[in-house]
């Protein structure tokens, strides 16, 4: 039986090319535990952060009823009127 002098790395590299099952399932199973750890404290993010937007909106509104109130002495029944004063607020609200 005759050795080659490079048949080590060959039997290295043949071997080397991929991965394995049981490595595949580890690396799902580890993204699986990191995203049930990152979806909900992502999920609580955005609702604080639509309650704030929510809180500033009704602040905003608050404080266009009243300025409507000082100007016409009685608080406006829709919001086209608050629209027609400054229709670029709400536009760039919705965005």
């Amino acid at each position: 039986m005759t050795r080659h002098a490079f048949s080590a790395p060959v039997a290295l590299i043949k071997r080397a090319r991929g991965f394995t099952l049981v490595e595949l399932m580890i690396a799902v199973v580890v993204v699986a535990i990191l995203a049930t750890i990152a979806v909900p404290s992502y999920r609580q993010y955005v609702l604080r952060a639509n309650r704030t937007v929510a809180k500033a909106t009704a602040a905003d509104l608050i404080s266009r009823q009243e300025g409507y109130n000082l100007d016409h002495k009685r608080y406006a029944t829709s919001l086209s009127k608050f629209i027609q004063a400054a229709p670029f607020i709400w536009i760039a609200r919705a965005i």
